[in-house]
Parts: structure tokens; C-alpha cells; sequence
């Protein structure tokens, strides 16, 4: 049977964390591929993105030319737009890749938010959920999510960065090479984004 990462996310901009989060998952779940989903607009985010999506896409695409593993980038959100569900996404992979276990890859703070996605019970029924979990850390469990969701620790130690402390430090005129790969940085200088 396949198994399919599915890695959603803003992506404003892309980083190394993302690439060190998403091969964890692929070692440690034995993964066959996985299935990059910029959101087109996420639904739990205060602010709307910094970037376009067209922007964030393309950002995408040039930070995973050096992945190294099986992956694609999916533009499903775009075609959908508005505002992007979990739930969709996944009901659509469930056609694209036919009886494989997917596994949407996440990290323990959404794992204590996950009741609140959109329709979970469904989302749930149609995914398993690899939660990125530090090496020693103890997995929080979410007592609000349906008795079948299935939950898969991943182990990992991360690179604490986010896209929030990037954009500032772009902003600021600060040097983001030691998180941004730097053909993405290159592209956003010239294209003059987070400043």
C-alpha cells in the first residue's frame, strides 16, 4: 500500500525547517512521496499572507529543486480559491492517490488545535495525522478529537525558525541565509518581498 505525506502550510516564505520537518516524516513513515499544498487563504490565520500565492508558489518549487526526495507541488488550492480546508484537500488526494494511507504532517502546537479544523470527523476518517514531536518531548494528548483519529509520532529535532521571525529579519535588512535556501532568498530580493 502507498503511503503520501501531505505538507500543508502558508509557506511565506519556504525554509529550511520546512525541508528538515518534511524528510523526518519521509524516514520515519517509510513515505512513497509527499504532496506540498500551499494554502491558497488558511482559514486560521489572523492576517492574510505577506506573499501572492503566485509568489509563495513559485518560492515553493525553487526550495524543493534540492529536495533530493519523490515530492510534487499541488496548485489544488488556487483552482478551489477562498479560503482553503484541510478537509478538501484531502477528500481530493483520497481520488488522486486511491487506497494509500495519507498522512497530513503536522506539529504538536496544531495538534491541540486540530478539533478545530473544519469538519474533523470527516477529515479525520480520510487521514492519519504524523505529529512532529521532539526527541524526549511528551505528545500532549487532544481529548476533543473524534475517538477515530489516528495519530502517528514522528520524531524530530527542529530548527527553531519560523516564516514570522524571516519576514522580520528581511524587513530589518537582516541576513535570513542560515533559514532560507539561498536560491529562494535570491528570489525574493528581486522581487523585493517582506520589506
Amino acid at each position: 500500500m502507498q503511503k503520501i505525506g501531505i505538507m500543508g502550510g502558508s509557506f511565506d516564505p519556504p525554509h529550511k525547517a520546512h525541508l528538515e520537518i518534511s524528510n523526518a516524516a519521509f524516514d520515519f513513515l517509510d513515505l512513497d512521496e509527499i504532496v506540498f499544498v500551499p494554502a491558497f487563504s488558511a482559514p486560521l490565520k489572523p492576517c492574510p499572507h505577506f506573499a501572492s500565492f503566485c509568489h509563495r508558489l513559485a518560492m515553493l518549487k525553487i526550495a524543493l529543486e534540492k529536495f533530493g526526495r519523490k515530492h510534487r507541488v499541488l496548485e489544488i488550492e488556487r483552482e478551489r480559491g477562498g479560503v482553503s480546508y484541510s478537509v478538501d484537500t484531502a477528500e481530493y488526494l483520497r481520488g488522486v492517490f486511491p487506497g494509500a494511507r495519507l498522512f497530513w504532517i503536522i506539529g504538536t502546537d496544531q495538534l491541540l488545535s486540530l478539533h478545530k479544523w473544519r469538519d474533523i470527523e470527516r477529515l479525520s476518517g480520510i487521514v492519519e495525522f504524523a505529529v512532529l514531536q521532539r526527541g524526549g518531548e511528551s505528545l500532549r494528548e487532544n481529548e476533543n478529537l473524534p475517538k477515530k483519529t489516528k495519530i502517528a509520532r514522528v520524531e524530530f529535532e527542529p530548527m527553531e525558525i519560523s516564516s514570522t521571525q524571516i519576514r522580520r529579519a528581511l524587513k530589518n535588512g537582516e541576513s535570513a541565509a542560515d533559514f532560507v535556501d539561498e536560491n529562494v532568498l535570491k528570489y525574493i530580493k528581486d522581487n523585493k518581498l517582506y520589506i
